[in-house]
């Protein structure tokens, strides 16, 4: 997302110009500098004369005229107050020539130079020493110097300006710009609040104050100084677009999205808007749209680094990898030290299974912004901490800071702490990070149970054994299935050992390992089956076909792809009725500790039901229902139970199990799998890359004291793990 952006009063787009065209007009303040040069107010000096064509100007004692008539000068002027800033430009270019010591024609110059959106700090520097006095010089310098990263600069040219006019709002805006830039963010809201005493009606001055706020992390404060600035200037597009900022940092997506809308809808050419935007959707689950809004930010700015590392994070999620790491790699050529892309590079590279150059890019992140949480928490979910580790002392300073950060920063830091913590046996501290991590997220994501509720007394009700015993006689009705390519369906809770499942599979040479798909989801939604007739079959027939055409597309050459969506349990009649060739491989583990691997792990998206101990157990017997309603109407054999446990204590025997189903012959590829190069996307992207290891049985049991709720609900199915299926 793009930081907030201030509404400079006087930007060179827009404030300044309107001060600048005031201050031009030939009729001019008494008090303003005089228009020959010398330096004296108008008043004590030419006084109205230099406003009368014709009028003699003061000459400097050589007899050489210190300026052009008063003539050209007003002719001069009216280019520039007529918008004519290339004519007045030249004009001025050329008068310069023969009157150098005219600052005037420096101060016109120098402002018809910014009309055109170009800046010469020469030129500015050149005014503001021939006119010490002008209040407009001064402010376009300083916001010149802002704009070129000059910010201790730019303060100086600011406090110029209030001396020439204490009481010049605007001057104190743009100081606190300046001193927001530098960091002093206390003395950058006094200046804020002096310009708002000054004219309580200066919307840009609320606008910045909000972003001051923000550093401060005082988000409430800040969304309603953003407001403030919107009820004064309703057109005011970045206002909207920062208060969209501090919406999507509280975690309030939709209203924050509506905020972006309506500053683009302002200004269509708003770059930032656009990023940001497409950030949101991302978080909102619309990842297409994302992308799309990241492009468009880019056609309007392709240097904006921040658009290519957001678009990076979004084609990641659409499972594009390569052209995430190409995008990436594009917003570190136009910013090597954006710590964010070096962190989002990192990942993408560990999951390409690029360890070692994705290790090195987690750690450049957090070295490259070792007070900001995001680089930091995602290093930890890839590295490990280990005791007396150096690095703790700054996790710490991080950590105790975390109420002033961005929600979803505080949340993916308290996980990574908490993972931290347990690295080093600090179990208590663990927990302290995970549950609050958990409900922080929760109190934002609630999970819907009575419709979950609904929706699986339902699916009991329309597959029932009968009715799939019925559609087993109308097989001659419907179109055959093609024999290949053959999808394998591993489905269990999140958590449950699918990952460890696929890359066993997909080490031998005619399975493609496909990760978790979601294509059989939204086909799901479209299929509304309301009755288990001929025209409904041969609707999942066309559905199932749309689900092949999909997958051959990622492997053309497979005789086997693999589907790893834990949650297509909840659609196992469908992928029988719809796929009938389709192989189902159902992964099972401890239920505490499947349950707790779940609450202790903050997922990139979806399985809000993970993040509250009671709704997660809840959950469990939900899918241990389904799964028993499963095994009861599905032919004998159509699912193939593999035990988690059982894999890692004997994974050459489940192995063997597998491939029987499939009907492959033995391969013993699948044993070294952690040496089989391919994509993880998944959470247990380090795991899968790691000989098989025991370490994460009985993990619960360190947390036994904190787990009450949770083994309440869950104690009645710990002998699912691995026996009959409901026992």
């Amino acid at each position: 997302m793009t930081g907030p952006r201030s509404g400079l009063a006087g930007n060179a787009e827009a404030g300044t110009r309107e001060r600048i065209t005031e201050g031009l007009h030939v009729k001019l303040g008494r008090n303003d500098p005089c228009l020959c040069g010398s330096g004296k107010k108008r008043r004590k000096c030419c006084g109205d004369a230099v406003s009368q064509p014709g009028s003699t100007l003061h000459v400097r004692a050589t007899g050489t005229a210190s300026v052009p008539s008063a003539a050209e000068i007003s002719r001069l002027v009216a280019l520039f107050n007529a918008g004519h800033y290339a004519a007045a430009e030249a004009q001025s270019r050329l008068q310069v020539k023969h009157y150098p010591q005219a600052g005037i024609l420096w101060k016109v110059l120098a402002l018809s130079l910014q009309g055109q959106r170009k800046v010469s700090l020469e030129i500015l520097k050149k005014a503001a020493q021939l006119l010490p006095g002008d209040l407009a010089v001064h402010s376009s310098l300083g916001i010149a110097l802002g704009g070129l990263g000059q910010p201790a600069s730019a303060a100086a040219s600011f406090r110029r300006v209030l001396e020439i006019d204490p009481g010049y709002a605007e001057g104190h805006s743009n100081l606190g710009n300046a001193l927001r830039d530098l960091g002093q963010l206390d003395e950058a809201v006094a200046s804020y609040r002096r310009a708002l005493q000054l004219n309580p009606d200066l919307a840009d001055a609320y606008n910045n104050l909000g972003s001051a706020l923000v550093g401060l992390g005082r988000r409430s404060e800040a969304a309603a100084s953003y407001r403030r600035a919107l009820a004064l200037k309703p057109d005011l597009a970045v206002a909207h677009s920062n208060l969209g900022n501090v919406l999507k940092d509280l975690g309030r997506f939709e209203e924050a999205a509506a905020c972006y809308r309506r500053g683009l809808d302002i200004d269509p050419m708003f770059a930032e808007a656009h990023n940001n935007l497409g950030s949101t959707l991302k978080d909102l689950g619309n990842t297409d749209a994302a992308v799309a809004c990241h492009r468009r930010a880019l056609a309007i700015n392709p240097q904006f680094a921040e658009a290519h590392n957001n678009l990076g994070s979004a084609l990641s999620d659409l499972g594009q990898l390569d052209e995430a790491v190409a995008s990436y790699r594009q917003a570190l050529a136009i910013n090597p030290d954006l710590a964010l892309a070096h962190s989002n590079l990192g990942t993408a590279l560990m999951s390409l299974g690029r360890m070692d150059e994705g290790e090195r890019s987690l750690g450049l992140g957090v070295a490259l912004s070792p007070a900001d949480a995001r680089p930091l928490a995602m290093a930890l979910s890839y590295i490990s901490y280990r005791q007396n580790d150096p690095r703790f002392a700054e996790l710490e300073a991080i950590y105790a800071r975390r109420e002033s950060m961005p929600l979803d920063d505080r949340i993916a830091l308290d996980f990574a702490v908490g993972k931290a913590m347990e690295l080093i046996g600090r179990y208590d501290r663990a927990f302290a990070a995970y549950d609050e991590g958990n409900r922080l997220y929760h109190l934002g994501h609630p999970f819907d149970e009575a419709t979950v509720d609904r929706y699986v007394d339902d699916v009991r009700r329309t597959f029932s054994a009968r009715q799939i015993t019925e559609c087993a006689g109308l097989a001659e009705y419907l179109p055959a299935a093609p024999p290949e390519p053959v999808p394998v369906f591993i489905v269990g809770m999140p958590r449950s050992g699918t990952s460890l499942i696929e890359q066993m599979l997909a080490s031998q040479p005619s399975i493609f390992g496909a990760g978790e798909l979601t294509k059989l989801g939204e086909l799901a939604r479209r299929a509304e089956i309301r009755s288990l007739d001929v025209p409904t079959l041969i609707l999942l027939r066309s559905l199932g076909q749309e689900y092949l055409d999909h997958v051959r597309r990622l492997a053309p050459q497979a005789r086997y792809i693999t589907d790893k969506m834990p949650d297509n349990y909840q659609f196992l009649s469908l992928i029988h009725l719809m796929l009938p060739n389709a192989k189902i491989i159902h992964s099972r583990r401890d239920p505490m500790d499947t349950c707790f691997s779940c609450y202790a792990l903050r997922f990139a998206y979806g399985n809000e039901y993970c993040y509250d101990l009671e709704v997660l157990g809840r959950q469990y017997l939900r899918y241990r229902t389904l799964m028993q309603h499963w095994r009861d109407v599905l032919p004998a054999g159509r699912i193939l139970d593999v035990c988690y446990e059982g894999t890692v204590s004997d994974p050459e025997r489940e192995l063997r199990r597998m491939l029987e189903y499939l009907e492959l012959p033995w391969n013993p590829a699948g044993l070294r799998f952690y040496e089989t190069e391919r994509t993880v996307r998944t959470a247990s992207v380090v795991q899968v890359r790691q000989p098989i290891y025991v370490s994460s049985i009985a993990r619960w049991r360190k947390f036994t004291t904190h787990l009450g709720p949770l083994l309440a609900i869950l104690q009645p199915a710990e002998a699912y793990a691995c026996k009959g299926v409901g026992d």
